[in-house]
């Protein structure tokens, strides 16, 4: 597996080299990072991350918030013969 090569950064840990990004967090070194991914707290961020997110529709169902579809107001009638 190819390393790829982020943008260095001087105000982050190790340059900004070595990220996790399931936890969104810098480290000094690989050997940091590798110790990192082992770690219980990293295991269960990645099975979050990989379980399916809720989209806003749901989101705004599961807390009341409905969309009423209303027919237009100004449709021009025909007149019932």
């Amino acid at each position: 597996m190819g390393k790829t090569l982020l943008e260095i950064d001087e105000d982050l840990p190790g340059l900004g080299q070595f990220y996790c990004t399931p936890c969104a967090r810098y480290f000094h070194d690989e050997t940091t990072l590798s110790n990192h991914q082992l770690t219980k707290d990293h295991k269960r961020r990645l099975r979050t991350v990989s379980e399916e997110q809720y989209t806003q529709a749901e989101a705004d169902l599961a807390a009341g918030k409905t969309r009423e579809v209303l027919a237009p107001v100004n449709v021009l009638r025909r007149p019932v013969s």
